[in-house]
């Protein structure tokens, strides 16, 4: 999923993101679905939340 495509709520809530574990619970709070791609990412440390480098909410 990509940052632009979440509401303007989403993205200031996810802007605010710091570990894995808010990651994890926006997310699902959200009902957000992920690709196994962005998992795969999201778990092995290589996308963190806020930013934008790969594109997803989490990087």
């Amino acid at each position: 999923m990509k940052f632009e495509d979440l509401t303007p709520e989403q993205q200031e809530k996810a802007k605010g993101i710091k570990t894995l574990e808010e990651a994890m619970a926006f997310i699902k709070e959200e009902s957000i679905d992920l690709s196994e791609e962005e998992l795969d990412q999201l778990a092995g440390g290589k996308a963190s939340p806020g930013g934008k480098e790969h594109h997803y909410i989490w990087e």
